[in-house]
């Protein structure tokens, strides 16, 4: 089951959150499901209509636009040293994704 829509939503509803990062799918040691990819994209475009509705800030769009509208370099992009929360697609925290990526 996909809830990434639900997480969005929730998260702006409950907490007045208006920052989002969400990263595309990939392998990790600890969380591999499998993506249904048809569903995963009708999420992306919930979210994408939800989040350009409300005026929520999504970081994977800002960061990819940020350096050629601005003509800034972009330092850093890893968020582990931030409050961020991050979740996988199940509904799952962990602290990083890419940091699942490598074995125990």
């Amino acid at each position: 089951m996909l809830i990434l829509y639900d997480i969005v939503q929730y998260y702006h509803k409950e907490y007045c959150e208006t920052s989002f990062g969400i990263s595309i799918p990939h392998y990790t040691s600890k969380n591999n499901p499998t993506v249904d990819v048809q569903t995963y994209t009708t999420q992306m475009e919930k979210i994408f209509e939800y989040t350009f509705e409300k005026r929520i800030y999504i970081d994977q769009i800002a960061s990819i636009l940020r350096p050629p509208v601005f003509e800034s370099f972009r330092f850093c992009a890893c968020k582990i040293v931030s409050g961020q929360k991050t979740f996988y697609p199940n509904g799952e925290e962990t602290l990083c994704t890419k940091l699942d990526t490598k074995e125990s």
